[in-house]
């Protein structure tokens, strides 16, 4: 199998991105992996075992059999929307609320103003985007606003660590959905860990064997959306 995994940079460290140091190598043991990051976070993103990691703007699907992307709440992982939205693919979700993510993403929802609340009506629906607007006016961030759409409406499928995150993306979608859990490693073999790393890929591999395609795999991208991709498309 061949994937393209598509990540943020590794610095600052976080959670997603550590979890993305720890797997590749043991998912390079199971399947041919091509990691993509932003153009514009290259510089941030290590090499492991002697490949760099490619610029998402080089990206494309039709040579991959999966495409994977790690996403967390962070605002590294922003270009990924539009990315998704324009292409699909297996989101690997650690969160279910995005709102750093959405911020970073779509400036309008710092700016306000009648863009800011469409913005938040598409990424959370009519109550979010109600709720966004009052903490605007109030100024105080309402801990409610999930801003998940561009990520769980587009995906073809889903890689999520818990039942509780594979139950909201499945409510959310309101439809059959490709889905795994697939619990976090440890790094450790066999030292009270829940999953190792090793056991991880495994069954990441064996997920994607079983979910559709990139819903754009059989058709070359146009240049909007690589630029889209890579964070020049506004």
């Amino acid at each position: 199998m061949r994937i393209a995994l598509v990540t943020g940079a590794d610095e600052p460290l976080c959670a997603v991105a550590s979890h993305t140091l720890a797997l590749l190598p043991r998912l390079r043991e199971v399947a041919h992996v091509d990691r993509f990051v932003a153009d514009d976070q290259l510089e941030r993103a290590a090499p492991q075992d002697g490949e760099s990691p490619l610029p998402v703007s080089a990206l494309r699907p039709r040579e991959f059999d999966q495409i994977v992307y790690q996403v967390a709440d962070e605002p590294r992982c922003a270009f990924m929307t539009k990315l998704v939205r324009a292409v699909g693919g297996t989101v690997a979700l650690y969160d279910w609320a995005l709102p750093d993510l959405a911020a970073a993403a779509f400036p309008a929802l710092a700016a306000g103003g009648w863009r800011g609340w469409a913005v938040a009506l598409r990424e959370g629906g009519p109550a979010q985007a109600t709720a966004w607007r009052r903490a605007r006016r109030s100024g105080e961030p309402p801990a409610t606003l999930t801003l998940n759409r561009s990520i769980v409406r587009h995906a073809d499928a889903f890689l999520v660590h818990s039942e509780e995150i594979g139950l909201a993306v499945r409510t959310d979608r309101n439809a059959r959905t490709a889905l795994a859990v697939v619990p976090g490693g440890s790094g450790r073999e066999g030292v009270d860990e829940v999953c190792p790393w090793g056991e991880v890929a495994r069954r990441w591999v064996g997920a994607l064997a079983t979910f559709p395609h990139a819903h754009s795999a059989g058709r070359p991208l146009v240049r909007l959306a690589l630029e889209a991709a890579s964070g020049r498309g506004g």
